[in-house]
């Protein structure tokens, strides 16, 4: 690990940058232009506005811990502790998006997936503290799992009308933020070698 520190620099600096975008994103929107948007769109309704805002809270949560992590992570017992704190964010990130998309009959697909995500991340957290090639197969399908949700928000065929550019956003965020804090995981196992 002590071979990757411009790696690590650079994560820790878009882990700062995420933790400002998903702030700002959060209070973008509770913000009133967010509101015209969401009341000009009879497809937005409630429930998807406050999920959304309580998945980038759990993520800049989860963000601020892995910054918190890389900071400190020569301290054993803390780091231990924060990559634990990591991964219970994530679980708590991937329930609320499995019970958001568990209204649509449309994202069953991404609950499908989350659910998997989770079971991936419980067992991650179960790992024994050296890490096997048994863990880096659980975090590698950890990854994958990602990009495709990531993939499946930022395809042409998922991106609304203009006036929904605050939603696309959101969305960009979120998969931004899921995905770092999946890298950060996977630095943590490195780190744990």
């Amino acid at each position: 690990m002590k071979n990757n520190t411009v790696l690590i620099r650079i994560h820790l600096a878009l882990l700062i940058i995420l933790v400002i975008s998903s702030i700002g994103s959060t209070f973008l929107l509770m913000s009133r232009p967010a509101a015209r948007v969401i009341e000009s769109n009879p497809s937005i309704n409630n429930s998807m506005i406050f999920s959304y805002i309580a998945i980038n809270c759990v993520s800049t949560i989860s963000l601020i811990c892995s910054v918190v992590y890389f900071i400190n992570r020569h301290n054993k017992p803390f780091a231990d502790v924060f990559f634990k704190v990591i991964i219970l964010c994530r679980i708590a990130n991937n329930l609320v998006g499995i019970a958001a998309n568990s209204t649509d009959p449309g994202s069953l697909a991404g609950a499908g997936l989350g659910v998997i995500q989770v079971v991936l991340m419980i067992l991650l957290a179960l790992s024994p503290e050296t890490v096997t090639r048994k863990t880096w197969t659980l975090f590698y399908i950890l990854l994958a799992v990602d990009l495709i949700i990531g993939f499946t928000y930022i395809t042409p065929a998922s991106v609304p009308a203009p006036r929904m550019i605050v939603m696309v956003l959101m969305k960009l965020n979120s998969t931004l933020s899921r995905l770092l804090v999946t890298g950060s995981i996977g630095l943590a196992l490195k780190n744990r070698e």
